[in-house]
């Protein structure tokens, strides 16, 4: 019984359009194929957005005509205090990563600059400082990866030329 009612989950779950982050690209299709990135501390997140495109080459350089670089032109980072106690203590912290990137083909811009900003709170208490060294370290990470991921979704709506 356990095995039909969990067969028929996962075909209700096939129906409705369901996967997983990252698994499709419908909708997102680039139209450039070769891409090269010039990203700065963005350079991995973006790289690895673009590999999870279907049809999507990276190069270390501009291979070709038809190759399209991807460039960070200015990517900022701020740390805000967000909530602070009634003792005057801070206890959370807002943090922000904006980007802006630019597309270029043949040394053409492809449109215009594309800027994207994501924030993310992170709880703060003095008595665990190193503690959360490390988990304000793998946020910002996680605030590249998502800045990246919706770089890419915007590339998919470059003009064509």
């Amino acid at each position: 019984m356990n095995k039909l009612i969990g067969l028929g989950a996962l075909l209700l779950l096939s129906a409705c359009g369901f996967h997983l982050k990252g698994t499709s690209d419908v909708g997102n299709r680039l139209h450039y194929q070769d891409w090269t990135v010039s990203g700065g501390q963005m350079q991995n997140a973006l790289e690895n957005a673009l590999r999870r495109q279907s049809g999507v080459r990276l190069h270390d350089d501009a291979a070709g005509s038809d190759t399209v670089q991807l460039r960070v032109l200015d990517q900022q980072q701020y740390k805000d205090v967000g909530t602070i106690n009634i003792g005057g203590n801070t206890i959370e912290y807002l943090l922000t990563l904006r980007v802006e990137a630019q597309a270029y083909r043949r040394g053409q811009a492809l449109g215009n600059p594309m800027t994207v900003q994501v924030q993310r709170y992170m709880d703060y208490a003095d008595s665990e400082i190193l503690g959360k060294q490390e988990e304000e370290a793998q946020i910002w990470r996680d605030l590249r990866r998502e800045a990246a991921e919706q770089l890419v979704r915007r590339l998919a709506y470059l003009p064509q030329s």
